[in-house]
């Protein structure tokens, strides 16, 4: 059976609410990042891990304690930043020059003078490795740890540490799932998950374009596991309330686009209704056509063609759906 680790970051400290960077050195939990573990707890619900596991650095203890009691590791520590410590990313450049740019390329550099970001990845991987190791099948593991660790986790779980991961960093006690099926395999579940909050927290990264990806509510075709490329079904009751719900977290927008199917328009009809954003049709975003398995549910696809199903979900291979 499969396993499952969560990465939740701690809460806000009072060097992230000012955008100054620190690595093993603590800043204590802000005001904001109190309120941020109010509704860290609620949305447990009382619920507790089958494994707790944290950093020792004080800001991911404290956030974990909301959770229950964690066991300390500092395998899962934040990477050392050296001379980078209380400095922002402005006073950085201006210090360090070269620096910074080699780190967002994902260069093998030690940050300030610190920890070799290589020698980061083999550590934070390891740990993650001996946690699934160590974790019953079928269980789930939960630990509280830092922006740099889950960044690392997310390249490694993704196959991307060849070079710089495009991924912003997860928000300060936002939750992300990783899967681990029997044979090792990973499918990242869920990332950066901070519905929980009111406000997004301070954040590092790039500023520019925000792209909001929303895929449509649940469709009658998908209650019944039928699939469905460019076929349609209407949304379900369940469907029009999930978004509904994602509306209610959605940034503001200034444009709206959306595949022509009619599942999608529906969807896109409900945010654009709450946001007050017209939705555009765009031709490019439809669905991929899946042939003659259009309507089948996966057993009768297989059932029609078994050789080229498992080209495509075995064997990985690129080919047209249904033929």
């Amino acid at each position: 059976m499969a396993k499952t680790v969560t990465l939740i970051r701690h809460a806000e400290t009072n060097a992230n609410r000012v955008g100054r960077w620190q690595g093993s050195h603590d800043s204590g939990i802000s005001p904001t990042g109190e309120s941020q573990l109010l509704a860290l707890a609620e949305r447990q619900n009382g619920q507790r891990p089958d494994l707790l596991v944290a950093s020792d650095l004080p800001r991911t203890m404290r956030t974990a304690s909301v959770l229950g009691d964690a066991v300390a590791d500092p395998a899962w520590r934040e990477f050392g930043v050296g001379d980078w410590e209380g400095l922002t990313s402005a006073e950085i450049t201006d210090r360090f020059p070269g620096q910074m740019e080699a780190f967002l390329n994902g260069g093998p550099i030690a940050p300030g003078s610190g920890e070799n970001m290589d020698d980061f990845r083999d550590r934070v991987i390891g740990a993650f490795e001996a946690l699934v190791s160590s974790t019953d099948d079928g269980r789930g593991a939960v630990v509280v740890t830092h922006g740099g660790v889950i960044w690392s986790i997310m390249s490694y779980a993704l196959g991307m540490t060849g070079g710089p991961l495009k991924m912003i960093p997860s928000h300060n006690t936002g939750s992300t799932q990783i899967r681990v099926e029997e044979d090792g395999t990973m499918q990242v579940v869920v990332f950066n998950d901070a519905t929980h909050l009111v406000d997004l927290p301070t954040q590092f990264g790039p500023e520019g374009t925000v792209i909001s990806l929303y895929r449509h509510g649940q469709s009658e075709a998908n209650a019944e596991g039928r699939w469905q490329g460019r076929t349609d079904s209407p949304l379900t009751a369940l469907g029009r309330e999930q978004v509904k719900a994602a509306s209610g977290v959605a940034p503001p927008m200034q444009s709206l686009f959306t595949s022509p199917l009619g599942r999608t328009v529906e969807t896109a009809s409900i945010i654009g209704g709450v946001l007050g954003v017209s939705p555009v049709d765009a031709e490019g975003l439809m669905e991929m056509s899946f042939g003659d398995w259009e309507n089948m549910t996966s057993d009768e696809a297989v059932a029609s063609d078994p050789e080229l199903f498992g080209q495509i979900y075995e064997e990985g291979l690129d080919m047209p759906r249904g033929r």
